[in-house]
Parts: structure tokens; C-alpha cells; sequence
């Protein structure tokens, strides 16, 4: 994200970390084989907080 950390291209990456959330969820219910355990909810509340991504933000600005 230090590559595209900079000013203007904050809506874009966290548009790219929201879609990146969506697809581990996503990919952590495929994984077992009872698909109905990992609920959204259980996710978001138990696995986020527990293993939170690195959320977006302005490292450069270029434009003063």
C-alpha cells in the first residue's frame, strides 16, 4: 500500500481492501466442509478482530 498510499487514491484502496476482506471470508467457509460455520457474523466479529488487516491510509502526500 506505500506504492499507492497517496492522496486521491485513498476511495481506491479501500475499495481494494473491502473486496480483499470479502474474498478471505469467502475463501475461510470454503475450507470446511460444513460450509454453514463460518457465518458473516462470526467472521467479522470473532476472525477481524482477531487477525485485523491493515487498514488503508495517506502515506505520501504529493499534492500539498
Amino acid at each position: 500500500m506505500a506504492y499507492f498510499g497517496v492522496n486521491g487514491n485513498l476511495r481506491s484502496i479501500t475499495k481494494v481492501e473491502y473486496h480483499m476482506t470479502c474474498i478471505w471470508g469467502k475463501w475461510l467457509r470454503r475450507r470446511s466442509q460444513k460450509a454453514s460455520r463460518l457465518t458473516w457474523e462470526k467472521f467479522y466479529g470473532v476472525i477481524l478482530k482477531r487477525f485485523p488487516l491493515p487498514k488503508p491510509r495517506l502515506l505520501i502526500n504529493i499534492w500539498s
